[in-house]
């Protein structure tokens, strides 16, 4: 690990952390440190301990803050200095900071029992300024809420743990527990350790703060070290799994179906007039008028009037009145399914070992009492060899009682030390236990999110078919049938008018015909009964009367001639109707409207083909970060189990108390 920094040393194991967090990765490495330290039994932390004091009665001591140049705004501490030593300062002093923004800061005071005579800086801490001062604290107390207590002492006698409920005795010089120089007591309250008599010192493990661009650790036994760095990294992938969760918000917005990509105008039906015959052929009048065959004849010789006797009406063309269906009422296709919703994502509790109920067991060392002095007396002195087989009979009971002693508290360490560490196996696996289940819960989700988003796109899949099918094509084939029919019952009424147009223009030819040969065969007749008379007069008059009567008839052709056109030029304009504005018009129209129909129909596959491209990706894309997802879980429970059993490893590893009695203090 020598030359890298801690934020390296973290990414070798894990990766690159998002953001360029380095802010976190301190945190991380300094919670780390302090879980370390706490797991740990006293015995391992002798090399990382510091020794704080208690000024109780001192007063007068000032010490000096020594700054180096500015970097980002803050100023590093250097070094410190005392100014005044002081007086009554029975054991080390603490220096307290007074600062608003820097932290981590540790000096250490040195008394000689009356003055405080030397001042070191143990750690130089983060943020500090140049205008931040020292300050000797006078009051009572050792605050340790930001160090690990280990053991208490006065002047080297180690103090007796007694309830804060007790203080009192122990400072009573009355009481049978009145605490002595050589059998110190000591207390913790309010955050503070208090030692009787006279204050004294307390041995703590201060939690270092550990920087990410540090490149060694320090606040920790050297054996650990590589547990912070890897417990680091286990905080560090549950920030690269929340940063993965994150990626799920961040990606586009899961597709939907746009139907405004695929819209449908119909052109209306074209407007198609009424065919007119009469505004562009005129029905021929007969205007002519019959001759008179009594003109130039007396009363008495009137052979009678010849008329041509023909009461026919003309016959007329009339058109059909065209009726078309209403327009198509084609909706655009509207999506009902809704897709799923985007499934919150969860807050991983960090995998921490909950030790605050569990206390570290200590072996309490017995003491021997042993006294040689009567026993050398006795051999010396009195020569009395009875007494000092007595006295030395005296002391191997002590020694035995000793012997007796270190072995039940061996045995007593020994068994709170099993349950210790089976306490800590089971905080750890209730730790490990709870995060897997939320690991689990979620992966169920992500699960069934999975199985919503394919149910969705199947569901609109299904919505667009079945427009396709039953609303566009069923709709629109029906429509186009009934305009077909439409059309071809108008051209069929059209064709029933102008056979009946024209049966009538032939019977109204035949019976004109049959007219004028009635009145040929009168005027045969007339000339016949003329001659048999020798009238000249009457002949001359029936003659004038047939020539008039022949220019009539010629006039009557010529009309039957102008009905034969206009019969023709009626079929003609029909024909031109039915071609020219029935059947082009309908066919343009049709035309058009099949184009935007099929403009339509391609626009709708575009669409599906684009929202379906859009969600397999999608698809892809949540796939590739639920598996990366449980990659790194596995990868995290494999580096968290490395880290929880090589924490249990140290603490089983702690080595037991010698047991030898020989040579023992």
């Amino acid at each position: 690990m020598a030359n890298q920094s801690v934020e390296t040393m973290v990414e070798d194991l894990i990766g690159s952390i998002p953001d360029n967090n380095s802010t976190a990765i301190t945190q991380w490495a300094t919670d780390i440190a302090r879980e370390v330290i706490n797991i740990l039994p006293p015995q391992m932390l002798w090399q990382v301990s510091n020794t704080l004091g208690d000024s109780n009665n001192g007063s007068g001591a000032t010490v000096t803050l020594s700054f180096g140049s500015a970097v980002g705004g803050y100023h590093p501490i250097t070094g410190v200095s005392v100014g005044q030593g002081g007086s009554g300062y029975a054991s080390d002093p603490t220096v307290q900071i007074n600062t608003s923004t820097g932290s981590g800061a540790l000096i250490r005071a040195f008394s000689n029992g009356s003055a405080v005579i030397a001042a070191d800086l143990a750690d130089a801490g983060v943020n500090y300024k140049n205008t931040d001062t020292a300050t000797v604290v006078e009051s009572d107390g050792i605050a340790v809420s930001t160090a690990k207590f280990l053991y208490a002492h006065r002047n080297g006698y180690k103090a007796i743990e007694i309830n804060p409920a007790d203080k009192q005795r122990a400072e009573d010089p009355d009481s049978i527990y009145k605490a002595t120089t050589n059998n110190p007591v000591f207390w913790r309250e309010g955050g503070k350790v208090y030692v009787e008599p006279d204050g004294g010192s307390v041995v703590v493990v201060n939690y270092p703060t550990i920087n990410f661009d540090d490149s060694a650790i320090a606040g920790v036994p050297d054996d650990v070290k590589h547990l912070v760095i890897m417990g680091t990294a286990v905080k560090g992938r549950l920030f690269q799994l929340d940063s993965l969760r994150r990626e799920i918000d961040e990606l586009k917005t899961r597709p939907s179906y746009e139907t405004t990509n695929a819209t449908i105008s119909l052109v209306p039906v074209p407007s198609i007039t009424d065919l007119d015959v009469s505004a562009n052929v005129t029905l021929p009048s007969m205007d002519v008028d019959p001759p008179n065959i009594s003109v130039g004849l007396v009363s008495s010789e009137a052979i009678g009037d010849i008329t041509v006797d023909f009461g026919d009406p003309v016959p007329v063309y009339t058109p059909p009145v065209l009726t078309l269906t209403s327009e198509l009422n084609l909706s655009d296709l509207t999506i009902t399914s809704l897709p799923p919703s985007t499934i919150t994502p969860p807050s991983f509790t960090d995998i921490t070992v909950d030790l605050s109920s569990i206390s570290v067991p200590t072996y309490i060392k017995p003491v021997l009492t042993r006294d040689f002095t009567g026993a050398t007396t006795h051999i010396t002195t009195n020569e009395d060899v009875e007494l000092a087989n007595a006295e030395l009979q005296k002391i191997s009971g002590q020694i035995n009682s000793f012997q007796a002693d270190i072995e039940n508290e061996l045995n007593k360490f020994n068994k709170e030390s099993a349950e210790y560490q089976t306490k800590v196996q089971k905080a750890t696996q209730d730790a490990q236990l709870k995060q897997g289940k939320e690991f689990t819960d979620y992966a169920n989700k992500l699960q069934k999110y999975g199985a919503d988003l394919s149910a969705y796109q199947h569901e609109v899949n299904k919505e667009v078919q079945e427009y396709t099918v039953n609303k566009l094509q069923k709709d629109l084939t029906e429509w186009q049938a009934k305009r077909e029919n439409d059309f071809q019952e108008y051209q069929l009424r059209m064709q029933n008018s102008l056979n009946e147009f024209n049966e009538g223009l032939t019977a109204y030819q035949t019976s004109f015909q049959k007219a004028i040969k009635n009145v040929d065969l009168e005027i045969a007749n007339a000339q016949q009964n003329a001659a048999l008379e020798r009238d000249k007069n009457k002949q001359n008059t029936i003659n004038q009367y047939t020539k008039d009567l022949e220019n009539y008839k010629l006039s009557l052709q010529r009309y039957v001639t102008d009905l034969q056109e206009y019969q023709a030029a009626a079929s003609t304009q029909i024909q031109e109707y039915t071609i020219n504005k029935i059947q082009k018009d309908i066919q343009l129209w049709q035309a058009e409207q099949s184009q935007k129909l099929q403009k339509y129909g391609v626009d709708l596959q575009k669409e599906s083909a684009r929202y379906g491209s859009e969600f397999q990706k999608y698809q892809v894309d949540i796939s590739n970060i639920f598996q990366k997802h449980q990659t790194m879980v596995q990868e995290l429970q494999v580096l968290d189990s490395q880290y929880q059993r090589g924490l249990q490893t140290f603490v089983a590893s702690y080595q037991e108390p010698v047991k030898n009695v020989k040579g023992a203090n």
